[in-house]
């Protein structure tokens, strides 16, 4: 399997990976996990990779961006300790930050490779441990060398210390913290009523409701005294066509009932029911 080394631009969390990339910018180390870390010095300067990579290591700029952000890698595991094994990749992800000589000369990052060159131990300045977001660290080379920047910033980087002293010792910031976990919202009701095709209303309880007659009662609402039903009632409007919701005055032939979505005028069901009527009498 080959592994794109672009993804670990966007490192949130380390991350263990199970094959190496082939080609350039050969990052992908088998079972190491990636941080992405920043080292500041005493007078505030981070360290950076000019250009991105593939030339010298400075302390310059007072603030954090891609060329002062490097990978940090660790096949020690997934929590970083005083006295583990690092390497450090530049942000094009192309490029291993470098001792050379093994230390005791300047620092550099223009190696495609890593080996003991590019190899640092990482302590922590208040003892053993792990070492966490804002601890105060020192990076030793191959040959016992220290990292130092020098006059402790805003000039070259270095490794020839024998000793750690201020010039020595580094802020290191780590990038890839796991966001806590967060519960989703439930969704809120909707307050959208429900659609039909008949006419229909919604109860206080959110229950929507069939509110238009059945023909049994349309049939008995026709002989009952519009006076009766109260005027607030919702099966009067349904009842009536033509004419304002409520009113007593609606004519007997502009009220109908409301039949699989069709408005049906009462007198044809009526006019029906004669008409059976007087057959059934004429055949006696």
């Amino acid at each position: 399997m080959t592994l794109n080394p672009y993804a670990l631009a966007s490192l949130h969390a380390p991350m263990y990976l199970t094959a190496k990339r082939s080609g350039s910018g050969r990052v992908a180390q088998l079972g190491a996990v990636y941080k992405k870390v920043g080292f500041r010095s005493l007078n505030g300067s981070y360290m950076q990779a000019v250009n991105g990579g593939g030339g010298a290591v400075t302390f310059n700029p007072n603030y954090q961006s891609s060329w002062e952000t490097f990978v940090l890698v660790n096949r020690s595991g997934d929590t970083l300790n005083s006295g583990d094994k690092i390497q450090l990749v530049t942000n094009d992800l192309n490029h291993y930050v470098t001792a050379e000589g093994g230390g005791g000369r300047e620092l550099v990052a223009d190696r495609s490779n890593g080996s003991i060159w590019e190899t640092f131990g990482i302590f922590k300045i208040a003892g053993p441990g792990p070492i966490l977001n804002g601890d105060k660290v020192a990076l030793q080379t191959y040959n016992g060398k220290y990292v130092q920047a020098i006059n402790g910033g805003g000039a070259a980087a270095a490794a020839g210390a024998d000793n750690i002293s201020t010039w020595e010792t580094f802020t290191i910031s780590i990038q890839d913290a796991t966001p806590p976990a967060t519960t989703p919202e439930p969704a809120a009701p909707s307050t959208e009523p429900a659609t039909t095709n008949n006419t229909a209303s919604t109860s206080s309880s959110g229950t929507v409701t069939d509110q238009s007659p059945s023909l049994v009662d349309s049939i008995v609402n026709l002989f009952s005294p519009a006076s009766s039903m109260p005027a607030s009632s919702p099966s009067q409007s349904s009842l009536l066509v033509g004419g304002p919701s409520g009113s007593a005055e609606t004519s007997f032939l502009k009220k109908s009932f409301n039949l699989f979505g069709v408005a049906i005028p009462y007198y044809v069901p009526i006019a029906g029911l004669v008409g059976i009527y007087l057959l059934k009498k004429r055949r006696r």
